[in-house]
């Protein structure tokens, strides 16, 4: 198997080529354990750890794994016939010979939670910690080490005693396994983000040109007419647009449209490094069960906003360590959808500290809300719990903790019911939501306050919004251009 692996800007790193075994005869109990799990970072915790390298002008490295799976241990003993092009062998009497597996493959369903098994005890004798909010960052005193498969994002103060400790870590894994490099390289590049640092290592620009590129190259819209946003304001992507049964030549074309795939790189794109297009992405996945042309041409106009901003990411900037801040917005009840699928309000809701956005998100509401309030009020807690998140991972990176993390909500009545029950009525159908809610307000963990709608930054993250709204709030979360970027870092300097 053979495939071209190129770096984040578009460049050629290495082709690989890499024998997989044919996973699909494996039985659950016989060629495997029943357990295969392997814990996944989240991307926020990676983003945390760039935001700690910033504020605290910390050194971020990076060192990947060569072949992880194959230092996993094998669970029990496995054969595999001789692989085609391979010439045979064969026992005394006539009967082709099996190879025997003595380690652990690439296709075995196995692999990944060998594979972590193998990592998680190396790190464990070598002195390190697991997190207890994230099963894959390790901590060691002021270093702190995140496993995203095999490859390893490190940040530690820039002094001798944690130099030497680094280094350490290093030879542990280049004793126990084999790296794809010397392990002291800045990093530059990281599971698909390009992050591009100024000299001091005050800012950084988190982008994603290569797919991007790839995706725009794909669809034929290297060279298309730009779009100013994600989308048409005050349109809403709708399953009513999506095509019937008795609608063959719809259903036939869309067949032959790779709908899933471009939705599934801009999903990764959103989540990565461009929260401005969340929204419309978030949209676009709702319908991905039976999509229509409409929503074909609507994913259309968003990779020509994609065209448009396409050097844009997000920046993380130096600023005084600061509260965590949550944002948190809801659209009340969109009129889209089927007789059981409508009137379900848009949660958004982001998280930032000092200038850097860490966490965002945009989704559909599980329930109908019967008003703002309520669906204000849904958002809200939702945000809440991704707080407690935040403030955890910000524990284990050794954050001060400043108390109460500020939720600004641009509606009053979710305000004044969330910290006094003054109308029960209309509430008291809420439940467990509006109890944690009002629990971790009078508790002094989260702080309920007032933002004016026009500087709700999670506004951007519940609709198509107006050019002008949209570069207001674009620039607000933190999504620049490289001249942009630069430019607030000379400005920043003379200051």
């Amino acid at each position: 198997l053979g495939k071209i692996k190129l770096l984040p800007d578009g460049r050629k790193e290495k082709t690989k080529f890499r024998a997989v075994i044919v996973g699909s005869d494996y039985k659950k109990g016989r060629d495997y354990e029943a357990d295969t799990y392997a814990p996944c970072p989240q991307i926020v915790t990676a983003r945390c750890m760039i935001h700690d390298a910033v504020v605290n002008q910390k050194q971020c490295k990076k060192c990947d794994v060569r072949q992880a799976f194959t230092f996993g241990k094998a669970d029990r003993r496995a054969f595999v016939h001789c692989p085609p092009g391979m010439k045979r062998s064969y026992d005394a009497d006539g009967k082709p010979l099996v190879f025997e597996i003595s380690g652990n493959c690439y296709g075995s369903p196995s692999a990944p939670c060998r594979w972590h098994v193998e990592i998680h005890n190396a790190m464990i004798k070598h002195g390190f910690r697991q997190s207890t909010t994230d099963a894959c960052l390790y901590i060691l005193d002021e270093l702190r080490v995140l496993v995203y498969t095999d490859d390893c994002l490190s940040t530690f103060p820039n002094t001798p005693e944690y130099n030497a400790k680094y280094k350490s870590f290093v030879n542990m894994l280049t004793s126990n396994f084999e790296l794809g490099d010397d392990g002291f390289q800045d990093c530059n590049d990281y599971i698909g983000m390009h992050l591009e640092w100024n000299a001091d290592r005050t800012s950084v620009l988190i982008t994603q040109p290569s797919k991007i590129q790839e995706l725009l190259a794909e669809s034929n819209l290297l060279n298309c007419k730009p779009m100013f946003t994600t989308g048409v304001p005050k349109t809403l992507v709708s399953e009513r647009d999506c095509p019937p049964e008795n609608d063959i030549a719809q259903r036939k074309l869309m067949a032959t449209k790779p709908y899933r795939r471009r939705l599934g790189q801009l999903l990764w794109i959103s989540r990565s490094s461009r929260p401005d297009i969340a929204y419309q992405v978030n949209a676009l996945a709702r319908v991905a069960h039976n999509p229509g042309i409409k929503h074909w041409q609507e994913s259309t106009l968003l990779l020509k906003y994609l065209s448009h901003t396409q050097h844009m990411g997000l920046a993380f900037r130096y600023s005084e360590p600061s509260q965590i801040c949550m944002w948190s917005d809801a659209t009340w009840a969109p009129d889209y959808g089927t007789f059981y699928d409508n009137y379900r309000s848009t949660t958004g809701w982001g998280c930032t500290s000092g200038y850097n956005l860490l966490s965002w998100t945009s989704h559909r509401q599980p329930v109908v809300a019967q008003s703002s309030a309520e669906s204000e009020w849904y958002a809200a807690a939702d945000a809440a719990k991704e707080a407690e998140f935040i403030k955890n991972i910000f524990a284990d990176l050794g954050f001060s903790d400043y108390g109460a993390i500020p939720l600004l909500c641009d509606n009053q009545s979710t305000i004044k019911q969330t910290l006094n029950a003054v109308d029960q009525r209309s509430s008291r159908h809420l439940g467990m939501r509006s109890h944690f809610l009002r629990q971790q307000c009078h508790s002094k963990r989260l702080g309920l306050h007032f933002v004016p709608s026009r500087y709700q930054v999670a506004d951007i993250f519940t609709k198509v919004l107006p050019r002008p709204a949209h570069e207001f709030l674009r620039s607000r979360i933190g999504v620049m251009s490289p001249t942009e970027f630069h430019s607030w870092r000379a400005s920043n300097h003379k200051t």
